[in-house]
């Protein structure tokens, strides 16, 4: 672990990486509240061991996505509380026009300088009320990133993995 930031720093052409954690903040989620703050430990706990540049998202209704951590934004104990104390599993689930804000704020230009690779990472059960495929190829072209998602799962509703697996370059995680 010690040996990737030197890996990168002596690299003749660094590679950066820049995450978007995106959380779905939706009514669905609320039987989920457990395995979405563990994985979101998780995945913060890695990314910054790495020390990869994150921003993290929470999204439910359009025109209601909440960046709650910038890319340079410094992370800590108080702010990862904010973040969790702030989800409410209260919202909508419209996740391709929420997704598609974020990545216009955090993202504004079109494409990534060469040397960067932009990864967002989706927290979501797969219930929305929007068709998502189209939207995500489109977005994902026009601003450069690959996406992943990570599909927590409700053992009394049907799993959403095969609807969202064509948007996902390395297919979907599923808790």
């Amino acid at each position: 672990r010690k040996s990737i930031p030197k890996f990168f720093q002596q690299a003749k052409h660094a590679c950066h990486f820049e995450f978007l954690i995106c959380i779905d903040n939706s009514g669905s989620m609320g039987s989920k509240e457990q395995a979405v703050h563990e994985a979101l430990v998780v995945l913060i706990e890695v990314i910054r061991k790495l020390e990869f540049r994150f921003a993290i998202a929470l999204w439910g209704r359009h025109k209601n996505e909440k960046l709650m951590l910038g890319f340079d934004d410094v992370f800590n104990a108080k702010k990862g509380q904010e973040i969790i104390e702030s989800l409410t599993f209260d919202e909508s689930s419209e996740m391709a026009d929420c997704i598609g804000s974020l990545v216009n704020k955090v993202w504004p230009s079109a494409a990534a300088p060469s040397n960067t690779q932009r990864l967002l990472i989706n927290l979501t059960d797969g219930f929305t009320h929007q068709s998502i495929f189209e939207d995500f190829t489109t977005l994902k072209s026009k601003h450069d990133f690959k996406l992943g998602m990570v599909l927590i799962r409700d053992p009394g509703h049907p799993e959403h993995k095969d609807f969202l697996m064509g948007v996902c370059e390395q297919g979907c995680w599923t808790i």
